[in-house]
């Protein structure tokens, strides 16, 4: 009997564990995840057709391509999407999950980061990627667009942001610069990577390896479908909008 009682309370903390997510387990169970997600974003406000397109995965992690179309020729699209998190508040949790496309704008962002070089100095080197979303609500206080959800029922608030970015430099500097410092450093971006754009956001990271901080620096900018296109730096979440407008 006391077996019994166990397995019971065991089973029944499972479920709640489960449902704790940000897709609920019995839907998931019935539906899928992918169409639990297609259903949760058909509800928006405005929304049309829900596309879900399998990206980098392995065993135990499937990334996602979510393309969304909505009335009056308007579209959204992510990337790095993890179903089971689509929904999490991106300030708190520790996801990544990209905008990519918003009507005919390309969100970008360049992230500045030291590497450690030996016990004295370290090389300052940045990369160029699709924002992430997480940023969006620190950059401008005054969007609500802390999740997926969000960011689609405030599409014209966020394409109006978006629109007021600086463009993408032509050429950007992958230069890695090396120079004396300590890497228990306030944040303070070397002149070979200054194209005349401010880094907005200054981020304080723990290296886990050797628990000193650093702190990693972001620039955003905006960048035509067309020419993301042309450059062909990325094709699976994008609406060619060259015959729209």
């Amino acid at each position: 009997m006391k077996k019994n009682i166990l397995t019971i309370i065991f089973a029944v903390t499972y479920i709640f564990t489960l449902s704790a997510s940000d897709i609920p387990f019995f839907k998931s169970l019935f539906m899928g995840d992918e169409e639990y997600v297609r259903q949760e974003i058909l509800k928006c406000k405005d929304v049309e057709s829900v596309e879900l397109k399998l990206g980098y995965h392995d065993e135990e992690d499937k990334n996602y391509y979510i393309l969304i179309y909505l009335k009056d020729n308007r579209f959204v699209s992510f990337g790095e999407v993890q179903l089971d998190c689509f929904l999490s508040d991106n300030s708190i949790h520790d996801v990544r999950i990209k905008l990519i496309q918003i009507n005919d704008l390309v969100f970008e962002q360049q992230s500045f980061k030291p590497c450690s070089l030996g016990e004295t100095g370290f090389v300052y080197y940045d990369w160029t990627s699709f924002g992430e979303i997480r940023f969006l609500e620190q950059l401008s206080p005054d969007i609500n667009a802390g999740n997926i959800l969000e960011i689609i029922e405030n599409i014209d608030d966020v394409y109006n942001f978006i629109k007021n970015l600086p463009e993408k430099p032509e050429c950007i500097s992958t230069m890695r610069t090396e120079f004396d410092g300590f890497y228990e450093k306030s944040f303070e971006l070397p002149e070979e990577f200054n194209n005349g754009i401010p880094v907005s956001i200054i981020n304080r990271k723990t290296d886990v390896a050797t628990g000193k901080w650093y702190e990693k620096g972001y620039k955003f900018y905006k960048k035509s479908v067309e020419r993301a296109i042309e450059e062909a730096t990325f094709k699976y979440a994008y609406k060619d909008y060259r015959t729209d407008y």
